[in-house]
């Protein structure tokens, strides 16, 4: 009866056991593990391999309602790279990778790094565009 008492605390975990990527198991002892070294669920998922950075990313872009995009091997028109600032771009990690003529695409790391939305809202807002956002992985990013 004592493992029905542990609840899983961490919404994205219980996604994810939702989701079948991890089982309900696997989403306890990630859990015990990162409280007990300080560390965060998705630092601890990536650390003990219980999910792949780009199916995390995946997940979370699914938890989040974002699009998910994988960067890797896209090649992006310098013009719209350099739309947002490199300072900017690398303090809220996010790259500009495409754009139509009302939206700029970006990829983004944290959804959930809300000043950083704010901020590049009002960048974009200046040239009369709205952001699409996406998730990407912290690897694609690079």
């Amino acid at each position: 009866m004592a493992e029905a008492a542990t609840a899983i605390k961490n919404e994205l975990l219980d996604f994810l056991v939702r989701q079948k990527s991890l089982t309900a198991q696997q989403a306890e002892e990630v859990q015990a593990h990162a409280a007990k070294e300080g560390s965060t669920i998705e630092q601890t998922l990536l650390q003990e391999r219980a999910i792949s950075e780009e199916e995390l990313a995946q997940q979370k872009a699914k938890f989040f309602g974002l699009p998910y995009i994988d960067l890797t091997g896209i090649k992006i028109v310098q013009t719209i790279l350099a739309m947002i600032p490199k300072a900017v771009a690398e303090n809220y990690r996010v790259v500009a990778f495409d754009r139509d003529a009302a939206a700029l695409k970006l990829a983004i790391v944290d959804p959930r790094n809300f000043q950083a939305m704010a901020a590049l809202d009002v960048l974009a807002s200046e040239s009369n565009l709205r952001i699409k956002y996406y998730l990407t992985s912290p690897s694609s990013f690079r």
